[in-house]
């Protein structure tokens, strides 16, 4: 594969990463930067097929740690270049075996790994260059701020019926997507004001994907008790046996720079 190729799926990866839902604020995040003992106890969980309950108090780094998370398994993912009318076998998790290729259409034959799960290929898209298939596996990660799911969700509320259309999202195919992905980051998660409504959408999306067994990250302000008495027990339940807890502590890291900057300029 020549430089301009690498540089292409590079490219692939970076317009991904904001493609699944990542905050443009955490688009360059580095594990370089996070305690080496919390990114390998994160890392070990998700890939051993365990989601993460990342909590501790306000600024410390969590979305910033889910949102690296996701990244790192975002690289799993990889587009290919195949030349056209050869047969392929590729066992990999994310890419199924491509059996025939045939006038620039493949045909799929999908093969499950024993425990885990797979993607199916979105589309092929034709090189102009060496007569190569660039074919780009679709991505099965999401990432939403809880607030944003339910403001989703409602926005939904206003659609006629006389103009529905099975191809713009309703409340039912909004909770579809968030429980079928197989990698789902729910963001700040809140306890204040919330409606039984609002705990319902909760419950179905946890229930789906603790039934299937899909990883599921959640960040919040909030330790399993105080969750508790909000949420139902079955929710708080659920995620205690779906996610391996982390808890981050120190101060807020926003307030800290800010202040760092204050005094800077107060000493000019």
């Amino acid at each position: 594969m020549d430089y301009k190729k690498i540089q292409d799926i590079k490219k692939w990866h970076q317009e991904n990463i904001t493609k699944i839902g990542i905050p443009n604020r955490f688009i360059n995040c580095d594990k370089s930067t996070i305690e080496k003992y919390i990114w390998n106890k994160a890392l070990l969980a998700i890939n051993n097929n365990n989601g993460l309950y990342i909590y501790g108090p306000v600024g410390t780094g969590k979305t910033y740690l889910a949102c690296t998370i996701l990244k790192e398994k975002l690289l799993e993912y990889k587009p290919y270049l195949i030349n056209i009318g050869l047969n392929i076998k590729n066992n990999s998790q994310n890419m199924p075996e491509l059996t025939t290729i045939l006038h620039e259409e493949i045909i799929e034959k999908i093969q499950v790994p024993d425990g885990g799960s797979i993607t199916k290929m979105k589309e092929a898209d034709i090189a102009e260059d060496l007569g190569l298939v660039f074919v780009q596996p679709l991505i099965n990660i999401d990432f939403v701020g809880f607030n944003t799911l339910l403001r989703k969700i409602k926005g939904t509320f206003t659609m006629k019926e006389s103009t529905y259309d099975e191809n713009i999202e309703n409340e039912s195919s909004i909770v579809a997507n968030y429980s079928d992905c197989l990698i789902l980051c729910i963001d700040d998660l809140d306890i204040e004001k919330l409606s039984d409504w609002s705990k319902n959408i909760l419950y179905e999306i946890i229930e789906n994907r603790y039934c299937n067994k899909l990883i599921t990250i959640i960040t919040t302000n909030y330790n399993h008790k105080e969750l508790a008495k909000k949420y139902s027990d079955k929710i708080v339940s659920r995620l205690c046996e779906m996610c391996e807890p982390i808890k981050l502590a120190g101060t807020d890291r926003r307030l800290s720079k800010y202040q760092k900057k204050a005094a800077a300029k107060k000493n000019k």
